[in-house]
Parts: C-alpha cells; structure tokens; sequence
C-alpha cells in the first residue's frame, strides 16, 4: 500500500472511497456496496460526511493537488 494522503474536511480527517479500498485490498466498488447495504449503521457528520456544493468545490481543490480524481459531473461525494 502506497503511503495515504491527509485529507481534511472542516479540520477532520477523512479517506475517499478510494483510500479505504486500498487500505483493505479491494476495489472501491465493494466499498461502496457495503456502505449502501449497512447505510443504517453510519451516522453522518460522524462516519461519514456527504460533500456537496461549495464543500465539493473545496474538496476538489483539495485533491486536484494528489492523485485522487474527482470528475466535474459529480454532485455529491462520500468521504
């Protein structure tokens, strides 16, 4: 596993989808269905954050500098 990039989101730190995945050795689709098929147990602003608007635009910039894509046409992300 590659060294994680720090990612902040109003001072706290947070992983993409993409990281957990390669933390745990799986494609970040298996993260995303086992987030939707537990999605009751996770509490937002706690497990996860959900990133949209103005707080999407920011993240952007936050990742555009590493090797993390974020694609224009996304209108909400989970981190």
């Amino acid at each position: 596993m590659n060294e994680l990039t720090v990612l902040e989101h109003n001072s706290i730190r947070v992983m993409t989808t993409e990281q957990l995945a390669e933390a745990y050795g799986c494609a970040s689709k298996q993260i995303q269905q086992n987030f939707s098929n537990n999605r009751a147990r996770f509490i937002a602003g706690k497990h996860f954050f959900v990133l949209e608007g103005q707080d999407l635009q920011a993240f952007r910039l936050q990742v555009e500098n590493i090797e993390l894509q974020i694609s224009p046409k996304t209108r909400h992300e989970y981190s």
